[in-house]
């Protein structure tokens, strides 16, 4: 799953681009979404919870 993360890295740091990925336990592509409470529901709110403020800072430092 994470299998991507290093060869990305490497290849973005040829040409200067930022990249930070974090991994949130129990969180898969898509955690974000479905964040209704649905049992069925691919959301993980407590990873939404610790993405949200990485994501908000993110933009704050790189969006003007």
């Amino acid at each position: 799953m994470n299998a991507g993360i290093d060869p990305a890295k490497a290849e973005l740091a040829k040409h200067n681009v930022s990249y930070d990925p974090h991994i949130f336990d129990g969180a898969g592509h898509g955690f974000l979404r479905a964040q209704n409470g649905n049992a069925n529901a691919t959301g993980n709110l407590k990873a939404t919870e610790q993405a949200w403020p990485l994501t908000v800072e993110w933009l704050k430092k790189y969006t003007k």
